[in-house]
């Protein structure tokens, strides 16, 4: 039945008003593209989504009302604007959270993430990032795949080309993935492979240069979350896998200010890694024993180390 005859303080909320919630934190949503805080919802809107519940029953839907807002504290009285009250989620995280649990048990999840994402990725990052999690690894993971067009990079770059929309789509496909947990992602391989589709956009993306510096910085926060794979990052055997650039002597131009110039301090060639290095890279050589060894010091570095009382130094004899 959806005919509700009490409303209990001790009981859950019932699932269908749960769901009506969930649907009207989604529109509601939808409503601020764009803008901060929650929304404004009038009361006449809040009644007509609750009365077919209780066969058009004015008195009971609200009384479930009252029951939202006074005993579930799902939403929050704004006193009157205007001929009615306004009511308002307690927070936009919760309004996101809301949205996202309706839009997660919605048939075609994962071609409205892609249309949402690309619509204002900003605005539906925390609702799609939540909805992913919702969905668990089954529905989530595929809504990741559709982000970044179910191919690898490469595939889809030979008839087309990256925007901005598409590597934003790519890292908020990273998002989902680490919002589902990786150990729940990395059970099959499929799913790997969805992972490994994404790390690689998001590697692309910084290769490229793609997006405002802020952004990529974070998209590499991501994607050593997610494991760079690229050649360079890496260990390989133990080892710091450095992927190696050598440097040709000569002049090269250096900019001061709004001046530019050509500085001509590099006379002899000289090797440089492709990628700073990375917390894996050199916990390797920290395990390898080198950060205790001389050798790798200055003299100045030494004696701080030594007077830090670091344990396991190397004999300097």
């Amino acid at each position: 039945t959806t005919e509700i005859y009490t409303l209990s303080l001790h009981d859950a909320l019932p699932i269908y008003i749960r769901e009506v919630m969930q649907h009207l934190a989604f529109e509601a949503h939808a409503s601020l593209s764009g803008q901060e805080g929650v929304a404004n919802i009038h009361e006449g809107e809040l009644v007509a989504v609750l009365r077919p519940l209780f066969r058009d029953d004015d008195n009971k839907a609200q009384l479930a009302l009252d029951y939202i807002e006074k005993r579930a504290g799902l939403l929050l009285g704004q006193g009157p604007r205007g001929h009615e009250r306004q009511y308002t989620f307690p927070h936009r995280t919760f309004q996101e959270y809301l949205a996202a649990c309706w839009l997660a048990d919605q048939p075609d999840f994962c071609q409205r993430a892609v249309d949402l994402a690309r619509q204002n990725p900003a605005h539906w990052r925390e609702v799609l990032t939540f909805a992913a999690r919702q969905a668990k690894a089954g529905r989530g993971v595929p809504s990741a795949d559709a982000l970044v067009h179910a191919q690898s990079v490469e595939a889809w770059s030979k008839e087309n080309q990256a925007g901005d929309v598409d590597w934003r789509a790519a890292v908020l496909a990273g998002e989902q993935l680490l919002e589902i947990g990786l150990a729940a992602v990395n059970v099959r391989e499929e799913h790997r492979a969805v992972r490994r589709r994404a790390a690689g956009w998001i590697g692309s993306l910084l290769e490229k240069g793609g997006l405002p510096v802020s952004e990529r910085a974070k998209a590499g926060i991501v994607l050593g979350l997610l494991g760079d794979e690229r050649p360079g990052v890496g260990v390989k055997n133990g080892v710091p896998d450095i992927d190696w650039l050598e440097i040709p002597p000569g002049p090269f131009k250096m900019r001061e200010g709004k001046e530019e110039h050509d500085c001509k301090v590099i006379t002899h060639s000289f090797t440089i890694s492709r990628y700073p290095v990375t917390v894996a890279q050199y916990q390797a050589f920290v395990d390898a024993g080198g950060y205790a060894a001389k050798r790798f010091w200055t003299d100045a570095g030494w004696k701080w180390i030594q007077s830090e009382k670091v344990s396991g130094l190397e004999d300097p004899d």
